[in-house]
């Protein structure tokens, strides 16, 4: 299946399908200004899905950016931020070394369901682009993204051009630095960005062609069945 109208070969269109939890049709700033990171941890011995790099060093690469993100970010957005993991590694090394690195944030429950949580954070900051990346912006809260294209699945051709659009509306960053010294600038003045009308069509996009809506007035179920 594919979660919206952009069709791959062998596919069929489904959707998102936990539409009871989405309740964000527009972004109000919190006055709790907390911020959340989320990671993955690669289990190292798998064969990794990148043809350039191995889990191992994919694991680096995204433990260094977390790093190097907290170490740019004001000290009051760093005490207002948790970070949740989804660790696949062995012994959860990659969830003991953040703990030793990063002392000054709460590392979250990782049982802790994303839609259960969301509603409770101005910011959800990526290291990986995957499932938990659209989440966010079909919830409507304000999304950013240290893109690091090595290590990252193939997509498709509508998705570089969308990424471009992506790095142009401030939601894809290059480095960890940028990304945080974007947020140490409009962290207080989120709504203005987020809500824009470029910003808010260009998550619409994403969102109808990679994590469409459940609509139950379009008989969803029953075209998927034909």
């Amino acid at each position: 299946f594919t979660w919206g109208k952009s069709i791959k070969k062998k596919t069929r269109r489904f959707f998102y399908t936990k539409k009871s939890s989405i309740k964000n049709k527009n972004f109000f700033f919190l006055p709790n200004n907390k911020i959340l990171l989320i990671c993955y941890g690669f289990q190292e011995s798998l064969r990794s899905h990148s043809c350039l790099l191995s889990f191992t060093k994919i694991n680096k690469i995204i433990f260094k950016n977390i790093i190097n993100f907290s170490a740019s970010c004001k000290p009051s957005n760093i005490l207002n931020s948790h970070i949740k993991t989804l660790d696949m590694t062995e012994n959860k090394t990659f969830d003991e070394a953040l703990k030793v690195k990063l002392t000054k944030l709460k590392l979250l429950d990782s049982r802790k369901k994303l839609q259960n949580i969301i509603n409770n954070y101005n910011v959800i900051v990526h290291f990986y682009l995957s499932t938990p990346f659209f989440e966010s912006l079909l919830f409507n809260r304000p999304t950013i993204l240290i893109f690091n294209q090595n290590i990252q699945l193939k997509y498709d051709e509508n998705f570089k051009k969308i990424i471009k659009k992506l790095f142009k509306n401030k939601i894809f960053f290059s480095s960890s630095k940028k990304a945080a010294l974007f947020l140490n600038k409009n962290n207080n003045n989120l709504e203005k960005w987020w809500n824009s009308i470029d910003v808010q069509n260009l998550r619409i996009e994403i969102c109808n062609n990679y994590c469409r809506e459940y609509d139950s007035k379009s008989n969803d179920f029953r075209k998927m069945f034909k």
